[in-house]
C-alpha cells in the first residue's frame, strides 16, 4: 500500500468512527422527543433482533411523547419489552394497538447522569480511533522497513496521521459539547 492509500483509509475509518459516534448520542435522551430516541433499539422479533424502525413508524405528539405502531400487532408486547430493557429509563404504556412513552422532564440528577454516559461513549470511540492509529502507524513503519518509503516520508505520513487523530478529536469534542448542552437546556 502507497504512502497515500494508507493516509486516505486512515481518514476514511477516522471520519467513520466520527459519523458512528454522532449516531450513536442522538439515541442518548433529552426531555425533548426524538424519533432518534428509539428507532434503533433492537426488538426479539420472530426470534431476530430488530431495529425498531423496521418494524413499526414512529411518531412525535408534542410536547412529550412518542408514539410507536407497529406493523404486526402480534409483536406489540416484544417491543414494550424492549424499550423497558432500553437506556431510556422510561415505561412504555400499550394502549389499542400503539405503544406511548411519556418523557418525563429530567431531573439534574438524570442529566448529570446522561452527561457521564456520554463522556464514557466519546471515550469509548477515542479509543477505538487511537487503536487504528497504532494500525496505521505499524503499516508506516512497515513500509519504511521493507524500504517502500523514505525516512522523510515515514514522519510527514506520521504527521498527517497526527492531524487527522486531532481533527478527528475535536469533532469528538463538538458532538459531544452539542449533546451537553441539549441535555442541560431541556
Amino acid at each position: 500500500m502507497n504512502s497515500q492509500e494508507i493516509i486516505k483509509k486512515f481518514q476514511e475509518i477516522s471520519t467513520k468512527i466520527t459519523q458512528d459516534f454522532k449516531v450513536s448520542i442522538q439515541g442518548i435522551r433529552t426531555s425533548r422527543p426524538n424519533t432518534l430516541l428509539v428507532e434503533n433499539i433492537k426488538v426479539d422479533s420472530y426470534g431476530n433482533p430488530t431495529p425498531l424502525k423496521q418494524i413499526a413508524s414512529i411518531s412525535i405528539v408534542p410536547p412529550n411523547v412518542i408514539i410507536i405502531e407497529p406493523w404486526d400487532k402480534n409483536i406489540i408486547n416484544d417491543i414494550k419489552k424492549a424499550i423497558s430493557q432500553s437506556s431510556l429509563g422510561v415505561t412504555p404504556q400499550v394502549d389499542n394497538n400503539q405503544i406511548k412513552i411519556y418523557l418525563p422532564p429530567l431531573t439534574q440528577e438524570r442529566k448529570e447522569q446522561l452527561i457521564k454516559t456520554l463522556n464514557a461513549k466519546k471515550e469509548e470511540y477515542r479509543i477505538k480511533l487511537r487503536k487504528e492509529r497504532e494500525e496505521v502507524i505499524e503499516e508506516i513503519e512497515k513500509s519504511y522497513k521493507q524500504k517502500e518509503i523514505s525516512e522523510d516520508e515515514k514522519f510527514r505520513l506520521k504527521e498527517e496521521v497526527q492531524k487527522i487523530i486531532d481533527k478527528t478529536n475535536r469533532q469528538l469534542d463538538e458532538y459531544e459539547e452539542k449533546k451537553i448542552t441539549e441535555i442541560r437546556t431541556s
